[in-house]
């Protein structure tokens, strides 16, 4: 990848007990970068901020949640740094714009732990009422609403697209959401203490303006994007206290702020914070570009190192350059010997594709199908039965590899409809009118698995029934050793039946979206697929828009450019039937 790269910084909410401490008791550089930090903030402080992080105390009070985020956002950009990661453009949501603002030298650490502890306990210290609610809705839907409400309730932040959240006045609020509801639309209301980004921050507005009038601001050294104007910071954006206390109190437009990074050239998007909250509403904003990835450093539930490391790798993998001298613990001039891995680990490569071709069926006594799982058939001599044989592998068929179950990788229910079509087109049955799954088809890693569909002959009505076999390569398969070959397992059978002519061509709907029915947001739906172990890849993400009508669900799907190629090869690609079925999956329409 040539194109830049992005930090993006966790405002409040994705705060969790013991977030970095991981890193903190594996990386000396996180520690000694955290424990800097913290002893600017403490002062500033009730408690010593290790503790309210390590603990959880009082984690969630707003006077040591934005400390704790800034403190660990910090630490977690330099140990990164150590490493020789930095990049080319900053943004920052909400108090992660503060940490951003520190990182590109606009801020010293003593002035930004100022500015970030006498915000934290303003708000703090604000009457508790008010509320804020994530809405489903564009900015323009929600303005005409917000007329005559504008002195208590306002837009706090533009996330992505179709997400939005308001605040303020709790009745206000409330009365909006439910005229969404009525439409179909996804509400939520936020656990907040406080209404963020609205005319409830008022009382702090003129202490905090103070605060900010003592600090000194500077040029920034890397180029930050605010998401108070949306637009790239120029002359005295982040380097005035009217600037910091307008960020407080109005609108965070983190949506035209990633449109202004994408315009820039920026194609990989890092969220340093201690959870993946902007990563999903990153990716749904860019989603429709080509070559764009969103990578969070760390991930509530997963363990910090492995996932902070697994970051710098798709990092590196994109282009991203990294010292690995000091990654690997050396010193300026020093060698580090580590012990090579046993497979080619470098980004680039030299080796050849290796591909494997199918053999000749014909030149084997066997009838090729042209299609692509489906290699060949025979037709038995003793009856009317019929065999149709293939062999799958990664290496074959790679697009695969990316439909993964709880780990494992495995030839979709959608694979078996497509087998059975297939036969049955061949063999004048082109309706599939019976298919029980028994077992899974699980593809090695390395080795293929050898596939037959055996039909039997035809009864009294034209119905057939078929049965599905699959057997891993290994074994001694020579001539004369077949007893040593792996046992053959059966995954499916079913029944095959002639077309029954009385059916009528699908007209359609007259109305595309469907009258009536509301659209579910879509926003990170395969990472959250992939939070409940169905691991999608490219291959398998179709799934483009969802509604959602009385008793109904409508879809649009479409397969990935990848994989149009072969698609007329198939009865009906297995990866667009699949993708098809996805709404029906917990989390994705309900």
């Amino acid at each position: 990848q040539t194109g830049k790269t992005a930090f993006l910084f966790t405002g409040q909410g994705a705060q969790r007990t013991g977030m970095g401490m991981d890193l903190y008791h594996t990386f000396p550089a996180y520690a000694h970068a955290f424990d800097t930090i913290t002893a600017q903030l403490d002062p500033h402080l009730d408690q010593p901020l290790h503790h309210t992080i390590t603990t959880g105390h009082h984690l969630h009070h707003t006077g040591n949640t934005q400390p704790a985020l800034f403190a660990t956002e910090v630490a977690l950009y330099r140990l990164l740094e150590t490493w020789g990661i930095t990049p080319d453009y900053l943004a920052g949501h909400s108090i992660g714009e503060l940490t951003a603002a520190h990182i590109s030298g606009i801020l010293t650490l003593q002035d930004a732990c100022t500015l970030v502890t006498a915000r934290a306990r303003l708000m703090q210290n604000l009457p508790t009422h008010g509320t804020m609610i994530a809405l489903q809705a564009t900015e323009q839907e929600i303005l005409p609403h917000l007329t005559g409400h504008e002195h208590h309730l306002t837009i706090a932040a533009i996330n992505s697209p179709t997400s939005l959240v308001i605040s303020g006045n709790q009745t206000a609020a409330q009365h909006i959401a439910t005229q969404l509801q009525a439409q179909g639309r996804k509400t939520k209301t936020l656990t907040v203490s406080h209404a963020f980004h609205s005319p409830h921050m008022d009382g702090m507005l003129h202490d905090f303006h103070h605060t900010a009038t003592q600090l000194t601001y500077h040029e920034p050294t890397i180029p930050i994007v605010s998401t108070l104007t949306g637009n790239l910071a120029t002359h005295n954006d982040l380097r005035t206290p009217t600037y910091w206390t307008d960020q407080l109190r109005n609108t965070v437009r983190y949506t035209q702020a990633i449109h202004t990074l994408h315009t820039a050239g920026v194609t990989t998007y890092t969220e340093i914070g201690p959870d993946a909250t902007l990563t999903p509403l990153t990716a749904s904003t860019v989603e429709d570009s080509d070559g764009v990835a969103a990578i969070a450093t760390l991930r509530a539930g997963r363990p910090e190192p492995q996932q902070v490391l697994a970051a710098v790798g798709e990092l590196h993998a994109r282009g991203r350059r990294v010292d690995w001298e000091a990654f690997f613990g050396g010193r300026p001039g020093q060698s580090v010997s580590v012990d090579l891995p046993t497979y080619a680990f470098q980004r680039d490569r030299y080796w050849l594709d290796v591909t494997e071709a199918a053999a000749d069926a014909a030149g084997l006594g066997l009838t090729p199908t042209d299609h692509p799982i489906l290699g060949a058939t025979l037709d038995l001599a003793d009856g009317e039965q019929t065999l149709f044989t293939s062999r799958l592998s990664l290496r074959t068929h790679p697009w695969l590899a990316d439909h993964t179950v709880a780990g494992t990788t495995l030839l979709p229910g959608t694979g078996f409809v497509e087998l059975a079509a297939l036969a049955g087109e061949r063999l004048g049955c082109p309706r599939v009118e019976e298919l029980t799954l028994s077992a899974p088809l699980v593809l090695p890693e390395r080795d293929g698995v050898r596939i037959q569909l055996a039909v039997g002959e035809a009864d009294g009505a034209g119905r057939r029934v078929f049965d599905v076999y699959a057997r891993p390569d290994g074994g001694d398969e020579t001539p004369g050793a077949v007893a040593k070959a792996r046992p053959w397992t059966a995954l499916a059978k079913g029944v095959l039946a002639p077309a029954t002519g009385t059916g009528t061509a699908a007209d359609g709907l007259p109305v595309w979206p469907p009258t009536g029915a509301s659209e579910v947001p879509l926003d990170g739906v395969y990472d959250r697929l992939a939070a409940r172990e169905y691991a999608y890849g490219p291959a398998f993400q179709g799934l483009r828009r969802v509604w959602r009508g009385d008793g109904e669900i409508y879809a649009e799907v479409a397969l990935p450019e990848e994989q149009r190629a072969d698609a007329g090869r198939y009865v009906l690609h297995p990866a667009l039937l699949d993708a098809a079925l996805h709404p029906l999956l917990p989390g994705v329409a309900d």
